[in-house]
């Protein structure tokens, strides 16, 4: 009895594994060029929010309170 369970446990898990690399439940690949574009767009994306980042530290994104009139 116990290695009949066993067996019909291994069917099922076999017949699970060959449903699913039958049915193509993977992504397709891409193509250099589209690797290469996303990388390029990751580091711009990545320069864009370090400088907006310092902007913010050093206070650059804001406004200057300073006098626009100049002392004598």
């Amino acid at each position: 009895m116990m290695r009949k369970s066993i067996i019909v446990s291994l069917l099922v898990v076999l017949l699970s594994t060959l449903v699913l690399i039958s049915s193509g439940c993977s992504q397709p690949g891409k193509t250099y060029a589209e690797v290469h574009r996303e990388h390029l767009r990751d580091l711009r994306v990545n320069q864009l929010q370090v400088s907006r980042d310092f902007d913010r530290a050093i206070h650059f994104d804001r406004p200057s309170r300073l006098s626009e009139m100049r002392l004598p």
